[in-house]
């Protein structure tokens, strides 16, 4: 498996969120206290967001993918 960052790891998550359990982005940005348009520019580009909203996005999808994978 390659080796991966943190913010690749945070954006495949989300992006697995959206995709294969269907929680929209909207839901996302509710939860962790974001825009929609930061979450959905950070899918696109990692470094988008400073390090107070990574960290709160970080948080809430690894949260969101623990309740949903179990």
């Amino acid at each position: 498996m390659p080796s991966s960052d943190a913010n690749e790891r945070v954006s495949a998550i989300t992006q697995a969120l959206n995709n294969e359990f269907g929680i929209p982005v909207e839901t996302i940005s509710l939860f962790s206290n974001l825009e929609c348009e930061d979450i959905e520019e950070f899918m696109k580009e990692n470094d988008s967001l400073s390090i107070v909203k990574r960290y709160n996005l970080a948080v809430t999808v690894l949260f969101l993918h623990y309740i949903f994978k179990r």
